[in-house]
């Protein structure tokens, strides 16, 4: 990604080794303020803000007796059923 147009500012409004941020977030956080042209401390901001306002999530309905997970977040993959099923102590 070219980041020839970011400010060294952006680095220094929320320090990479600070604790509350884990150093992948705060890269994604990073990238899209390169993007959004804003600073770093704006986008977590407006992200945070987001996720504290956003509607709690339904609880999927149960169906033929059988109540469904609900979303945990993540993709599920071919390959991680396949995983799933090699690990699979039974």
């Amino acid at each position: 990604m070219d980041t020839s147009h970011c400010l060294v500012l952006y680095k220094d409004q929320v320090h990479a080794h600070h604790p509350l941020y884990r150093q992948d977030v705060l890269q994604a956080a990073k990238e899209r303020a390169c993007r959004e042209k804003k600073t770093t401390g704006k986008v977590i901001s407006e992200l945070a803000r987001r996720a504290l306002t956003a509607l709690p999530v339904q609880e999927p309905e149960a169906r033929y007796g059988f109540r469904p997970f609900g979303k945990r977040g993540g993709i599920v993959t071919n390959e991680l059923i396949d995983t799933l099923r090699e690990d699979d102590p039974y």
